[in-house]
């Protein structure tokens, strides 16, 4: 622990009093925490002043009966399933790996085939529900039916931002036109408060890293020369959304190191996938399938991480590819909400399989517009962090999202090493230093993740620290259980 304050002084330093920004909703369940089923309406009446869910009792009688109650208005509608289901991205249901036969048997049930992609997870075909139904209860009538099949719905994505700040919390200052010659540690303070050593440089250099993100401004100078492959998963007709985001992401892991903005490792091979459109208020947007398409390109692609800053449910389908690409020995490093200290878990940080980072400043204290939550596994430098911009410009930008390319940068660093190519494996790779109170907390996780002192593999992994300095302490991420 720091010594020389507690979190809460430290906290009110940076915030005012704890709580001061965010209403007070109660203590969030964490990993296992998701979405709820939609759940009909009930207590509305036929004409012989029965209840509807009484009128309902016993099997249909046949499968238009089926369907009909499916589809009738005690089952909520439209307005139902938005608001169990907010911010759907389209009203078709999603099917991950369909036979033949499942798809018939669909179409028999009067569902439309609109879109199928086939990929390394599988064909996703969309399904249009029929005629007056809600997506929901077509989800429901789909589960009944092809049971064992992986259905899911079509959710909206976003980027990170500060949540419930304003719009001003996340904007970017101090912006200058690109500069070049490195950066000095005044203004990009990361690669100190990680340890990370130019020789560190070294370790990444066989890397294929993946990020998903916005669509990335490749004329930029810092990404002169580097190894960049991109491929944009939008729907088709859809403008990009601004490339803000994804151009400082990837900047502080691929930037030139000739550049203003270095980056950590710019040796690394770097796949970028635009999944985000501009939505209706140019804000950006994404989705379930793009990002399951995004996934399968990662897959054919060989990538070894995979980083992600955006928020989305608690989504059966994107957890299911997860999984999938997780048992392959793809591990995933996602950012882990700008909602505040009383916020939800947010998805895919919050999946058990997902490594999730928090960010700090270069003081070490918690951002103040970060998720608390039993989830959190690292931190890393994520507040004012000095990062590229499109249109040739650099400056500093805040939040969980800048945090997580540092961590990605680290545990790229420490893949050779790593045999067991498995969240709990990578972490025990990790040298990591305690922040806030003692052990594993819900503010910093195992506390701040550092960089390796090399590249040579030991035969230990989680355990090659040979002594103890520093206060807060130093500890190998395999003392946490």
């Amino acid at each position: 622990m720091d010594g020389s304050r507690t979190e809460a002084e430290r906290e009110t330093e940076q915030s005012g009093p704890r709580g001061a920004s965010s209403p007070d909703r109660g203590e969030q369940s964490t990993r296992d925490q998701g979405r709820g089923d939609w759940e009909p309406g009930f207590g509305q009446h036929g004409h012989d002043g029965r209840s509807m869910d009484q009128d309902r009792d016993g099997p249909p009688a046949t499968m238009l009966d089926l369907i009909k109650r499916m589809a009738a208005p005690m089952y909520g509608g439209h307005q139902a399933a938005q608001a169990s289901h907010r911010e759907l991205a389209s009203g078709e249901v999603l099917g991950l790996g369909l036979s033949p036969a499942a798809i018939a048997k669909a179409r028999g049930l009067g569902f439309g085939i609109a879109h199928s992609h086939h990929g390394g997870q599988g064909r996703v075909t969309l399904l249009e529900p029929p005629p007056g139904m809600d997506v929901a209860a077509a989800r429901e009538l789909l589960r009944t039916e092809l049971p064992g099949e992986q259905l899911g719905l079509n959710y909206t994505y976003r980027p990170y931002h500060s949540a419930g700040v304003g719009d001003a919390a996340h904007q970017p200052f101090g912006v200058r036109k690109a500069s070049a010659g490195g950066c000095d540690a005044a203004r990009c303070y990361g690669p100190a408060v990680i340890g990370w050593q130019p020789g560190v440089r070294a370790c990444t250099q066989h890397a294929r890293i993946g990020v998903i993100d916005t669509l990335v401004d490749l004329e930029h100078p810092t990404f002169q020369g580097r190894n960049i492959q991109t491929s944009s998963f939008r729907p088709p007709g859809t403008s990009p959304a601004v490339s803000r985001h994804g151009t400082g992401v990837l900047a502080i892991l691929a930037g030139n190191p000739n550049s203003g903005t270095p980056g950590l490792a710019p040796d690394a091979q770097y796949f970028a996938a635009d999944v985000y459109r501009a939505g209706d208020a140019g804000e950006a947007v994404s989705d379930t399938l793009s990002l399951l398409r995004a996934i399968d390109w990662m897959r054919a692609s060989s990538v070894g991480l995979i980083n992600m800053s955006l928020s989305g449910p608690n989504d059966e389908l994107l957890r299911k590819a997860i999984v999938d690409m997780s048992s392959r020995g793809i591990l995933f490093v996602a950012a882990a909400g700008n909602g505040g200290p009383n916020a939800a878990p947010s998805y895919p940080a919050a999946y058990p399989e997902v490594v999730a980072v928090t960010a700090v400043d270069r003081d070490l204290r918690g951002y103040i517009h970060a998720n608390h939550g039993d989830y959190i596994d690292i931190a890393a430098p994520g507040v004012g962090i000095w990062t590229a911009l499109p249109n040739a410009l650099e400056g500093y930008l805040s939040g969980t999202s800048l945090a997580t390319p540092h961590a990605t940068a680290i545990l790229a660093a420490v893949a050779e090493r790593v045999q067991d190519k498995t969240k709990s494996g990578y972490l025990r790779a990790l040298v990591i230093r305690d922040l806030g109170p003692q052990g594993q907390d819900r503010i910093y996780g195992r506390g701040l993740a550092l960089a390796p002192a090399g590249c040579m593999p030991h035969n230990a992994p989680g355990d090659w620290i040979t002594s103890v300095v520093g206060t807060p302490p130093i500890v190998p991420s395999a003392a946490f259980k």
